[in-house]
């Protein structure tokens, strides 16, 4: 769970939202063999986005088991997320597994906030 990550008293956390440079077909495959039509999209949709690159900010408010949302996997702890920023200018960024800090420098007009 997301306690392996961050402290619940540490919430909410604000993260990155990053696109990869890579399509993952792997990921492909697992969704449209778990029935995850929803999560399906997004793949679909990610030429939209700049491959590389930080697009916005969310904050992760909780972790829960079995959420009631469509997009949640039966028997899986799930992030909440809540104030989802989209950026007005994509920020090139390398990506890395798992959550972190980009080394970058971010400017006021990146972000619509």
């Amino acid at each position: 769970p997301l306690w392996r990550y961050f402290k619940k008293e540490e919430l909410p956390v604000r993260v990155y939202i990053h696109i990869p440079l890579r399509d993952d077909d792997e990921a492909m495959k697992w969704l449209m063999r778990n029935g995850m039509p929803i999560l399906m999209t997004l793949f679909l949709y990610t030429d939209r986005w700049p491959k590389g690159h930080i697009i916005g900010e969310v904050d992760i408010v909780d972790c829960v088991r079995d959420s009631s949302s469509p997009w949640a996997i039966s028997g899986q702890y799930h992030f909440v997320l809540a104030k989802p920023t989209l950026y007005k200018v994509p920020v090139p960024c390398k990506g890395r597994l798992g959550f972190f800090e980009p080394d970058i420098q971010f400017l006021p007009e990146m972000k619509n906030a």
